[in-house]
Parts: C-alpha cells; sequence; structure tokens
C-alpha cells in the first residue's frame, strides 16, 4: 500500500468544502429567492409593484440555481481528480487553473444577468 501526504489529503478536502460552501450558499439565495416569490401572498389585492417585485425574485432565483449546481459538480469533480492523482502518487501538478477563471466568468455573467433582469422586469431606469 503507497504512502499518502496526509497534508495533501486534508488540503484537498478543504478545497472540497471551500467550493461547497461557496454551491450551497448560491443554493440557499436561490433557493430563498424562488421560496418567497412562488409563495404567494395571502391578500387578495396585490399591488403590481409586489408583482414585479415577486417576478424580479423569482427569474433571479431560477438564474442563481443552475450556477449552484454548476459549483457543487466542479468540486466533487474537483475532489474526486485531486484524490485520484493523490492515491496513485502522480507526479504532476495538482493545480486546475482554468476552471476557477471559467466558473468565475460564470458567476459574473449571473450578476451581470441580475442586474439586467432587475432593470428590466422592475420598472426602473438607470440613471448615471
Amino acid at each position: 500500500m503507497p504512502v499518502v501526504n496526509v497534508k495533501q489529503v486534508l488540503a484537498n478536502e478543504r478545497t472540497y468544502l471551500e467550493w461547497m460552501n461557496m454551491a450551497v450558499t448560491i443554493g440557499g439565495i436561490a433557493g430563498g429567492l424562488l421560496g418567497f416569490s412562488v409563495g404567494g401572498s395571502s391578500r387578495e389585492t396585490t399591488t403590481e409593484k409586489h408583482e414585479n417585485a415577486e417576478q424580479v425574485a423569482q427569474y433571479i432565483g431560477l438564474l442563481l440555481l443552475p450556477v449552484s449546481i454548476v459549483f457543487a459538480v466542479y468540486a466533487c469533480w474537483l475532489y474526486y481528480y485531486r484524490n485520484k492523482q493523490i492515491h496513485q502518487q502522480a507526479t504532476t501538478n495538482l493545480q486546475v487553473v482554468n476552471s476557477p477563471v471559467v466558473l468565475g466568468i460564470i458567476l459574473l455573467f449571473s450578476l451581470i444577468g441580475i442586474l439586467l433582469i432587475d432593470l428590466t422586469v422592475s420598472d426602473r431606469a438607470l440613471y448615471i
């Protein structure tokens, strides 16, 4: 049985937990927005402003939910990839450089999408 460096294994687990923490945070925000927007109100009469706010929250939640799933899938893939490399005692570099950049770009586009959704669905204009 090969000897495995415990520091690498624990560092891999810490990295996995950090990525999953980010995925759960984004998913929690998305789920909260969806839960509050779809829940409906107990009042019979709702104002148009209230309906627009619910619609914005629902669109933002639907935009963020796939982003959180992508983060969780990436976290699992990265953990298993590095775990396999560690246990095979591969001499290759364990750093993955391009994937976090892609995830950052996905998150950036989702934030831009949130801004655009807020500006188009709600009746506010952007004053610069």
